[in-house]
């Protein structure tokens, strides 16, 4: 099982330089990153590429833009039985705590 830290760092995203807030984001949610969003787009790629192996469908959109959505998602990802997954959903839940 890869470790969190991989999963999120092969990312094909680019890096923002060290304390930069983030930029831009395409339509898709997937390119850079955007000041109206809650979370680093790594981990939460990571999070919603393992809910889908386990056939779970979450939209990254509104992941950043649905607290509701986003608050039920992290705790639907708990009840799976992936500690990966769990641990993804906490790191989320961290810095969804930082930015409200």
């Amino acid at each position: 099982m890869p470790a969190i830290h991989d999963l999120i760092t092969q990312s094909r995203l680019p890096a923002p330089p060290p304390g930069a807030e983030p930029q831009r984001m395409d339509a898709a949610g997937v390119l850079g990153y955007s000041r109206a969003s809650y979370w680093p787009v790594g981990p939460l790629q990571a999070f919603t590429l393992r809910m889908a192996s386990h056939g779970v469908c979450v939209s990254s959109a509104m992941m950043l833009g649905d607290k509701q959505y986003a608050m039920e998602q992290l705790t639907r990802a708990h009840t799976l039985d992936d500690d990966t997954l769990r641990e993804l959903a906490v790191i989320l839940f961290g810095e969804f705590g930082k930015r409200h």
